[in-house]
């Protein structure tokens, strides 16, 4: 099984942020990094991990107010886990790219 189906296995084929939201999801759901390679992530391919992926719609993984636009911040409880494990998504104004991605545990 690939990194990509073991994190869509895992999620349940749903959204993530929307279940932990408990807002509307828009879209078909796509596989997120949370560490891009734009935000420091590895070209080599090793960001593809299960602790580094999780599940979002696409209205959360790239829409106007989401990861990808900087309004969408995330708390991963154990650092070590990453996003095997419990997770809170926050929404801020625009933050700057490499804000992103700062781990913050719990």
């Amino acid at each position: 099984m690939t990194v990509r189906e073991q994190v869509f296995e895992r999620d349940g084929y749903r959204c993530r942020i929307g279940r932990a939201l408990g807002g509307t999801c828009v879209g078909p759901v796509e596989w997120a990094h949370l560490r891009a390679r734009g935000m420091g992530g590895n070209p080599d391919g090793s960001r593809d991990t299960t602790a580094n992926t999780i599940c979002a719609c696409r209205g959360h993984h790239q829409g106007v107010k989401s990861l990808h636009s900087g309004h969408l911040k995330w708390t991963c409880v154990s650092e070590e886990d990453g996003a095997n494990g419990p997770m809170i998504f926050h929404f801020h104004e625009k933050l700057p790219k490499a804000e992103l991605w700062t781990p913050e545990v719990r």
